[in-house]
């Protein structure tokens, strides 16, 4: 029963995540083109299949990568890495004038 109510809940997390890209495209069809969804069937079968896809996706992260990456963050610094040297993404900066 447990393991049910664990697949739900990371389900509803996945719907959760998407219905606000769900409800922006169903709002620009309907309101702003003012047209009727074309194939909703279809739609409605082919967001299914995302939520759980993204379910899936989501469940191999957290099984998979976010235990690696855990255990390489908790040794701390690697020996021989520079990786603190590495040259950060910011914008460059701008010469001063005086």
């Amino acid at each position: 029963m447990n393991s049910v109510k664990a697949v739900w809940a990371a389900v509803s997390a996945s719907l959760r995540d998407l219905l606000p890209i769900i409800v922006v495209i169903g709002f620009f069809q309907l309101a702003v083109l003012q047209q009727p969804i074309p194939n909703f069937g279809e739609i409605a079968l082919g967001i299914l299949f995302v939520v759980i896809g993204l379910t899936l996706f989501v469940q191999g992260l957290n099984m998979g990568l976010f235990p690696i990456g855990e255990t390489i963050a908790s040794k701390g610094n690697i020996s021989g890495c520079s990786c603190s040297r590495l040259p950060s993404a910011s914008p460059p900066r701008s010469p001063s004038r005086h």
